[in-house]
């Protein structure tokens, strides 16, 4: 058996990981000796139903009305350090700064049952924490989480920074640097031989990109700019690649638990995925329209399909990963769901436009919508369902016959666009 640490990346999408590696030196260096998922993606866009979902290994808390609710255990529902720890394995959470996620991750046993969590006021105490554990002779399964990168405490007097950039600079610095101490310790006391590290990002920010929400820039529905996240996997004797798998944060447990005990057969046995299913909020939690809207997304390795009381919102993660262009809002639905291309967008003036547009990609367009239609219905069914809700609930709170539709282009016509274009040239003297 081996021993685990969790290493959470708070507020860390693979957007930033990939363009700002001057950031994280520590982390490169950890991804070119490990094997790093590179569609790996979140289930939620908070952290505390992340990491829940991360330990329990599925979505079992939609009967919650919040965070701190605890009351959504079964006798097959338990985490996998509360299974280490009946393993004999010595447990512990260990977070900074010392903020209110920490009574949040009490309250609502985020981590597991009997799951002790350590909250330090200075990040040398923090360090100092995790070396304690890791020096020790028992075996351990740790959760490390620095939280400097996440906005709300990145004013935090250790994070320091004179204004918002150079304070999200600071936070992920901190976040890197622990990473990187983390693997120096493990050298230092020889149990890198011995021990598996999970390096995962929880979500990433929205910077208002889809509306103000109210100020949140993470917790509102999942754009995969905000679930897209990385996933580092050290361990012993497993051959540094890239993975192009499709990876769901729900997989970290199962996978976790296999490379601890060793089950090297059913390790590469692991179930192959077609799509990652993610929501913001819980089922039973109330809806604040103008600030968390209640969203379901579902992600294949090329698109998203996400549903929410506004309608339904389509986009090429690949080509376009920051959900910029809604590609349903070229199209029309019927009251049965199905979708055709509307004809005002047929005669655009640019080539650009046509040539993307060909009958082929509409048609391919068409059958891409199909299948993750039917997948988000019988997935947001399900998650209704296991909450106790019935599907006249699920049709109320999110609207599966309407295409949300937010950009000038809807009331395009190429006839009074040219005339616009006109009265402008006319009014600037050209």
């Amino acid at each position: 058996m081996k021993n685990l640490i969790l290493v959470h990346l708070e507020s860390l999408n693979s957007i930033f990981f990939d363009t700002k590696k001057d950031l994280f030196p520590n982390i490169e260096k950890i991804k070119k000796e490990s094997i790093y998922y590179n569609n790996f993606f979140s289930t939620a866009t908070s952290t505390l139903m992340v990491i829940s979902d991360i330990c329990y290994g599925g979505m079992y808390r939609e009967s919650c009305s919040s965070l701190e609710d605890d009351n959504f255990r079964t006798e097959n529902n338990f985490s996998m350090f509360d299974k280490l720890k009946e393993s004999g394995y010595e447990t512990k959470g260990i977070i900074w700064p010392q903020i209110s996620t920490y009574t949040k991750m009490k309250a609502g046993q985020i981590l597991g049952e009997k799951i002790e969590i350590e909250a330090l006021k200075k990040y040398a105490g923090f360090l100092e924490a995790i070396e304690n554990q890791i020096k020790g002779d028992k075996q351990f399964a740790l959760f490390v989480g620095n939280f400097a990168s996440h906005v709300s405490y990145r004013n935090d007097k250790e994070v320091g920074g004179a204004n918002a950039y150079s304070k999200w600079k600071k936070g992920y610095h901190f976040i890197d640097d622990t990473c990187g101490k983390i693997v120096k310790l493990l050298k230092k006391y020889e149990k890198e031989d011995n021990t598996i590290v999970i390096f995962y990002g929880d979500h990433g920010d929205d910077l208002w990109g889809h509306g103000l929400k109210n100020g949140y820039i993470h917790a509102i529905e999942p754009y995969s700019n905000i679930i897209h996240t990385p996933l580092i996997v050290k361990c012993p004797g497993e051959k540094k690649r890239i993975s192009d798998e499709l990876i769901s944060a729900i997989d970290i447990k199962e996978m976790a638990m296999k490379m601890v005990f060793d089950v090297q057969d059913e390790i590469n046995a692991l179930k192959k995925r077609s799509y990652v299913f993610a929501r913001n909020i819980f089922v039973n939690q109330k809806i604040n329209f103008m600030s968390l809207g209640k969203g379901y997304s579902v992600i294949s390795n090329d698109y998203s399909l996400m549903v929410t009381m506004k309608g339904l919102e389509l986009y090429n993660i690949c080509m376009d990963p920051v959900n910029s262009c809604n590609l349903l809002e070229f199209f029309d639905i019927d009251s049965g769901g199905n979708i055709k291309f509307r004809s005002q967008f047929k005669n655009i003036k640019s080539w650009h436009f046509r040539h993307f547009f060909v009958d082929a990609e509409i048609r391919h367009l068409n059958r891409i919508y199909k299948q993750l239609r039917i997948y988000l219905l019988n997935a947001t069914k399900e998650i209704y369902e296991g909450a106790d809700k019935n599907i006249d609930i699920r049709n109320k709170e999110l609207n599966f016959h309407k295409i949300n539709r937010y950009h000038f282009f809807n009331i395009y016509h190429r006839i009074y666009a040219e005339l616009i274009d006109k009265a402008v040239r006319f009014y600037m003297g050209k």
